[in-house]
């Protein structure tokens, strides 16, 4: 716990807090200096003014010269958030902008199945409305701590993730569904009505990856369901070729809905929905610290009616 005085609160200067914050986050003077945009001599000064105010060093030397934070300044983490947080609420006020002018960068993150639906609209979209605006898509397969999103690692998520963060809001964006996949002619689609049971003759190609299992624990229970019911002949981490192979071969395959409808006329196959279990829905997750930037409200109202969720 920090105490200080009356006139210690009133000559506090704010941009300590703020490098401050730097600091707890980048862990490092010379990263914290260019997150705000000043000299790493000039941070440094305010570490010494910091080390001073709080009576801990805050960040310590240790193995190989690495930096790490004290206790205390662990502990700050949460509580200089939520103050510069309450500061930004207080003086942010909604600004008029050009898209056509704007030069931001968005740092997105999603799994690479949900980046094949997302991606390919929002870049048209991006490249009709906000031309200058860059998006950085990053694989994200789950989130611990809502860190990544304070220190701007992730300003948007697309996924299905367990969590219960303060600060972090979300929304539908789409959900999906299990199609079985083949050729026209495939001895399958003559008594087939949905079920396990009709294809427990048929070769199957399963798809299953890493992120599956994070993101997808009940699709894969599904998955292992199938493997022991059919006859699995091939297993493929990527879903177009799962696709591919069922084109080349006598083989089913099942892939999600929305990736799978658009490649069914380029490969010649058809598809038909499967008594598998649903997809979890996706969600688009963003934090307090971007939620009323003009900007990022822009891409998240896009993205939501890119699919048709806006509520």
């Amino acid at each position: 716990i920090v105490e200080l005085t009356m006139n210690e609160i009133r000559t506090l200067n704010f941009n300590l807090l703020k490098s401050l914050n730097a600091l707890l986050t980048y862990k490092s003077v010379a990263k914290a200096a260019e997150d705000q945009y000043v000299t790493p001599p000039a941070m440094s000064l305010h570490l010494k003014r910091l080390r001073e105010i709080l009576n801990d060093d805050i960040l310590i030397r240790g193995q190989a010269g690495t930096m790490s934070l004290t206790e205390k300044a662990n502990y700050l983490i949460p509580e200089v958030q939520k103050v510069l947080l309450a500061i930004t609420d207080i003086f942010e006020t909604e600004k008029d902008f050009d898209l056509k002018k704007v030069t931001a960068e968005i740092n997105i993150g999603m799994s690479s199945y949900t980046a094949s639906i997302v991606v390919p609209p929002l870049l048209r979209l991006i490249k009709s409305k906000a031309p200058g605006l860059k998006l950085v898509v990053k694989n994200l397969l789950e989130i611990t701590t809502p860190t990544i999103f304070t220190n701007r690692e992730i300003d948007i998520a697309l996924n299905y993730f367990e969590i219960d963060m303060n600060n972090i809001y979300r929304k539908l964006l789409f959900s999906d569904q299990s199609i079985l996949i083949a050729s026209p002619k495939h001895k399958v689609w003559k008594h087939y009505n949905g079920s396990f049971e009709d294809i427990k003759d048929c070769n199957v190609i399963v798809f299953t990856q890493k992120e599956r299992i994070i993101a997808h624990p009940k699709l894969v229970h599904g998955e292992k369901k199938l493997s022991k019911t059919c006859k699995v002949n091939l297993i493929v981490s990527d879903l177009l070729v799962a696709i591919q192979a069922a084109a080349e071969s006598d083989a089913v395959t099942v892939t999600p809905r929305r990736f799978a409808e658009p490649l069914l006329k380029q490969y010649g196959l058809i598809a038909k929905a499967l008594n598998f279990p649903k997809f979890p829905s996706i969600y688009l997750y963003w934090h307090k610290v971007t939620h009323r930037d003009p900007i990022h409200q822009w891409l998240r109202m896009e993205l939501l009616n890119l699919f048709k969720t806006v509520s």
